[in-house]
């Protein structure tokens, strides 16, 4: 089933006249495995991306699969690792001291919850509930990847602002849309509904009278930003950040040209590429006898196999740290997913790392396979052999 009906205005500003950017045709969500025994066809829906011209923000059109609503989620984090993290150090200071409490957005991550208890700032309760504005204010918002995955993300930040505390931090993360501009094409999936980039999100917190106090950008998932937010009154928070990064990653999305159109030029070349490369290279493979895996049932390397039509006479299994995954079908492709043990079991030659941007740490994490001579290749942004 395709679901049909682009939006006719921006999710953000509410502009009209949205520029289509990248097409990849109907797709499935690719979060919703399929059963190992379903014979049924994943329902699919437009992966439309298109600009605003009126605040920057690239966004898909069109509803979900099915109209199904997103659950958001959070990686589960170490409460060392976040500790250590300076990011996490100023916020502690900058929190303000009347209000020493943190409010998660989507699913709590445990580790956060630690992290903060351990600093003295104390969780409160999380949820829908949490955003109404009878609930006590917060010092610190931990909105995670919210902004990205809602339907409308001035009014998920109407609710927020009603719990931010007059001097408190609302803390969020986001990919940052220039991976796109460069050719990131396998980061459109269904679950993400807005790409930001610092200057359509200071668009966003200025209509609600907020402004960008902190900024970051960071290489995970190919390119994320990190964002502290406060009151325009109390735009100046605690050393920590670094005070010239916001004007660091201003200048870069200007000379990207984030904000228009032609920034994104090259995105549908980027598509046609990567798919031929992909498709050729395991081609090869199959005629050299060479037997090929995949490594990582993320979304967007189900993105990636199903835009470049690759199905399991290509590449037999998939496999995936997660039990939730493992025994399933890949939406689309329905390439089998499988435990990583599969890897040593079946002695695949090449290894093909779907969720490039931690090439390195599952190489480092397959010694075995390493050892006996299997290649670890990525596809994006372009096709090479890391390993």
């Amino acid at each position: 089933m395709t679901t049909q009906g682009p939006a006719a205005t921006c999710r953000s500003c509410h502009g009209r006249d949205l520029i289509p950017i990248v097409d990849l045709g109907p797709q499935p969500d690719p979060d919703q495995l399929l059963d190992s025994w379903s014979t049924e066809t994943a329902p699919s829906a437009p992966i439309q991306a298109s600009l605003c011209p009126a605040c920057g923000l690239v966004q898909l059109v069109g509803p979900r699969p099915n109209g199904r609503p997103l659950h958001g989620h959070r990686l589960a984090s170490t409460p060392d690792d976040i500790r250590r993290d300076p990011w996490f150090g100023m916020l502690v200071r900058s929190v303000p001291d009347a209000h020493r409490t943190v409010l998660q957005v989507e699913h709590p991550d445990p580790g956060i919850s630690a992290a903060f208890a351990t600093a003295g700032v104390a969780e409160t309760t999380g949820g829908e509930a949490a955003t109404d504005s009878d609930q006590p204010v917060v010092g610190i918002v931990s909105a995670g990847h919210a902004f990205s995955h809602v339907e409308d993300p001035d009014a998920l930040l109407t609710s927020l602002e009603r719990r931010l505390a007059p001097d408190g931090l609302l803390d969020f993360e986001c990919h940052h849309v220039q991976g796109l501009a460069e050719g990131q094409f396998d980061v459109l999936s269904h679950a993400h509904r807005s790409y930001f980039s610092l200057h359509s999100l200071e668009r966003l917190l200025d209509r609600h009278g907020l402004v960008v106090s902190a900024a970051e950008w960071i290489s995970r998932f190919g390119g994320s930003l990190r964002i502290v937010a406060t009151r325009r009154s109390q735009s100046v928070i605690n050393p920590g950040a670094d005070p010239l990064s916001i004007d660091r990653i201003r200048s870069a999305e200007q000379g990207a040209r984030l904000a228009e159109v032609a920034g994104y030029a090259s995105v549908p070349a980027a598509v046609r590429r990567v798919s031929a490369d992909l498709r050729a290279f395991l081609d090869e493979e199959h005629a050299a006898g060479r037997s090929v895996a995949g490594y990582g049932a993320a979304a967007r390397g189900t993105t990636l196999l199903n835009i470049a039509q690759v199905g399991v006479d290509r590449l037999a299994f998939i496999v995936d740290r997660s039990p939730d995954k493992q025994d399933r079908l890949l939406p689309g492709s329905r390439i089998p997913v499988l435990a990583p043990d599969a890897i040593d079991a079946r002695r695949p030659d090449d290894i093909l790392v779907l969720p490039w941007p931690l090439a390195d740490e599952i190489v480092a994490q397959s010694a075995t396979a390493r050892a006996r001579g299997a290649r670890f290749v990525v596809a994006m942004p372009s096709l090479r052999v890391v390993a």
